[in-house]
C-alpha cells in the first residue's frame, strides 16, 4: 500500500513539474512576444523584415531601427522607404540611413513634412538588403512614426514613375563626369543624393521637356525623395546681380540665401508666375557650400581640381520653393569647366547672356565669385556677385502629381 502512495505521489510531483514547466515557458513566450515587436510583411516578391516593428515611438537621445528587404522573385524590383503618421515635436531631429553598412543618407532632417527616405531603390533577384536607420533626437522630445517599405509599381501614374517607365535606366554615364563633355544623348542615369537614389539626365537629351504653368521646362533629375527637379528652358526678365550686400561677413550672409538679391528676384517671379500652381511644387533644400579653403571654396577644389561633383549637399541647406542649379548638377548634365558645349540640354542658343548658378567658387577682396554658365554652355567662375547675369528658375515638382506626354518637345509632359 505504501508503494502505491509513493507511486501516486511521484506521479503528482512529475505532473506538477510538467505543468510548472509549461506555465513558465508560456510566460517566457508571452513576454518575448510583447517585447519583440518584429514584423514580416510580404509585398508580392518582396519580403520586408521590420526587426524593431513598424510603429516607432521614443524620446531618447538616439534610436536605431533595423530592417531588411529580400527579393524572392526572379527579376529586379524597385521599392521606396517611407515614413507615415509622423509626429515630431522638435526641429532638431537628424537621421542617417545605412544600406548594407554603407551610409546612403547623412545628416538629413526629419520633420512632420518628411515622408520619403529613399525612392526607387533597386534590388536584384534573390538579393537581400539590410538597413539601419539612425535617429539623433537632440532635444529628447517625443518622436513617433510608422516605417513602410513599399514596392514601386511601374504601372503607377505619378510623375516620377512615369519618367522611369519612359526611360532606360543606365548605371553609369558614357562619358567621364567632370572630365569629358556630354554631347550625345546619354539618357537617364542612376546616382545617389542626400535622400537615396537619384536619376539624372545627361547630354543631348530630347525627352525631358515639361510644360508647366504655361512655360517650357527641362527635367534635371528625379530626386532621392521622388520629387522632380526642373529648370526653365529660357531665362527670365533682365540680367541681375547675385548680391551687393555680401561685405565683410559675406560668406555667413550667403548661408542665408533668402536674403540675397537673386533669391528676392526669384521669389517675386514665383509669386507672379507660379503661385497658382503651388500645390504641385515641393518645398526643397537648395544647397550652398561656403566652406573656405584659403581664397577658394570647397566647390572649387571639388569640381575644378578633383573632378568629383556630388548630388549630396556638403554645405548649408536652404528651404525654398524656388532656387537655382548647383555647379555639380550642371556638370552631371554634361558641362565641364571652361569648355564650350552647345549640345547638352541645358544650353539654349536663345539665351544670349551667361546665367547664374547657386554655387560660389572663391572669396577675394573684390567679392565672392560665382559659377556661371556662358552662352556657349561652358562653366566659368570669372565674375563676382555684383556682375549682371541671366536667371533660370529651378523648382521641384511633387512626386505624386499625374502627368501625360512622352517628354519630347512636340509632346512634353503636362498635368493630367
Amino acid at each position: 500500500m505504501k508503494n502505491k502512495y509513493k507511486i501516486l505521489l511521484g506521479v503528482i510531483c512529475i505532473t506538477l513539474i510538467f505543468v510548472l514547466l509549461i506555465f513558465t515557458r508560456y510566460h517566457i513566450y508571452k513576454n518575448n512576444i510583447i517585447k519583440n515587436s518584429a514584423e514580416v510583411i510580404i509585398d508580392n516578391e518582396l519580403s520586408i523584415n521590420y526587426f524593431d516593428g513598424r510603429k516607432i515611438k521614443f524620446d531618447s537621445m538616439k534610436k536605431e531601427i533595423k530592417f531588411s528587404v529580400i527579393n524572392t522573385g526572379e527579376a529586379e524590383s524597385l521599392f521606396h522607404i517611407v515614413l507615415d503618421n509622423i509626429n515630431v515635436q522638435s526641429k532638431n531631429v537628424i537621421y542617417n540611413l545605412y544600406e548594407n553598412d554603407k551610409i546612403v543618407t547623412q545628416n538629413s532632417e526629419i520633420s512632420n513634412a518628411t515622408n520619403t527616405l529613399s525612392s526607387f531603390v533597386s534590388i536584384g533577384a534573390g538579393e537581400t538588403k539590410t538597413y539601419k536607420l539612425e535617429l539623433i533626437n537632440n532635444d529628447k522630445k517625443n518622436v513617433s512614426f510608422e516605417m513602410n517599405v513599399q514596392k514601386s509599381s511601374q504601372e503607377d501614374s505619378n510623375f516620377s514613375q512615369l519618367i522611369l517607365k519612359n526611360n532606360l535606366i543606365n548605371k553609369e554615364a558614357k562619358t567621364k563626369i567632370g572630365e569629358e563633355l556630354a554631347i550625345n544623348d546619354e539618357g537617364l542615369i542612376l546616382d545617389v543624393d542626400d535622400n537615396g537614389n537619384t536619376f539624372y539626365f545627361r547630354g543631348n537629351v530630347v525627352n525631358n521637356y515639361v510644360k508647366f504653368a504655361d512655360k517650357l521646362w527641362r527635367i534635371v533629375r528625379v530626386n532621392g525623395n521622388g520629387t522632380i527637379k526642373i529648370i526653365l528652358d529660357s531665362s527670365i526678365g533682365n540680367s541681375t546681380i547675385y548680391d551687393t550686400g555680401l561685405t565683410q561677413k559675406r560668406l555667413e550672409t550667403l548661408k542665408k540665401y533668402s536674403q540675397t538679391k537673386v533669391s528676392t528676384l526669384l521669389s517675386e517671379w514665383y509669386e507672379t508666375n507660379l503661385k497658382d500652381y503651388e500645390k504641385n511644387i515641393a518645398s526643397s533644400k537648395y544647397c550652398i557650400d561656403t566652406s573656405l579653403e584659403g581664397e577658394n571654396l570647397s566647390n572649387y577644389f571639388r569640381v575644378n581640381i578633383s573632378n568629383i561633383p556630388t548630388f549630396n549637399c556638403l554645405g548649408t541647406k536652404n528651404n525654398s520653393k524656388i532656387g537655382l542649379l548647383t555647379v555639380d548638377e550642371i556638370i552631371y548634365a554634361g558641362a565641364t569647366i571652361n569648355e564650350p558645349n552647345s549640345y547638352y540640354y541645358l544650353n539654349n542658343e536663345n539665351i544670349q547672356n551667361a546665367w547664374w548658378t547657386l554655387s560660389p567658387a572663391r572669396d577675394s577682396i573684390e567679392g565672392v565669385y560665382y559659377y556661371e554658365i556662358s552662352s556657349d554652355g561652358k562653366i566659368n567662375s570669372t565674375s563676382t556677385g555684383e556682375s549682371s547675369k541671366s536667371i533660370r528658375p529651378v523648382i521641384n515638382l511633387e512626386k505624386d502629381i499625374q502627368m501625360i506626354g512622352d517628354g519630347t518637345k512636340e509632346n512634353p509632359y503636362t498635368l493630367k
